[in-house]
């Protein structure tokens, strides 16, 4: 074999190597954008379906409204505004998203906010006495840190 055989033969297996890994490469980038393409789909179906069982609890509470006008009870309004309340909870639950207790709790600043401090002698400095708004976790992850009142020894 020639030495010009020889280059060319070499020139063309090393133009064969440069497009299989050009379409290698197109093959990888497709995959990602389709990876990507999945992955925002399924967040999308993910909310979607926690939306609809939102509604289901706004369905309720026109519900509850709408007899609440027939009705001058205010305990009807009350009882079923437990319910709705009851099964939005239900709700996050399915979704692991659990309220957790800070009252009497000593403040943490990862789970809570300190809304107000108040000079008392009933609970050592420090200690929650209050919550104004629940902190919630989705598994062991805050998901809002509870905005409380915490004690202070003056």
């Amino acid at each position: 074999m020639e030495e010009k055989d020889k280059i060319e033969e070499l020139t063309e297996e090393l133009s064969k190597k440069e497009e299989l890994y050009l379409r290698t490469l197109a093959d990888f980038d497709n995959y990602r954008k389709r990876v990507e393409r999945d992955k925002e789909r399924v967040n999308a179906e993910r909310e979607r379906a926690i939306l609809l069982e939102l509604l289901e609890a706004i369905d309720n509470f026109e519900r509850a409204l709408s007899s609440s006008s027939e009705s001058s009870e205010g305990e009807n309004i009350e009882e079923g505004v437990q319910l709705i309340y009851n099964q939005l909870l239900r709700i996050l639950e399915r979704h692991g998203v659990t309220p957790y207790e800070s009252v009497g709790e000593k403040f943490n600043p990862e789970l809570h906010e300190a809304i107000l401090a108040i000079s008392t002698d009933k609970y050592p400095s420090g200690t929650i006495t209050a919550e104004m708004q629940k902190g919630y976790k989705i598994g062991d992850e805050v998901l809002r840190v509870a905005k409380v009142q915490v004690a202070r020894n003056d």
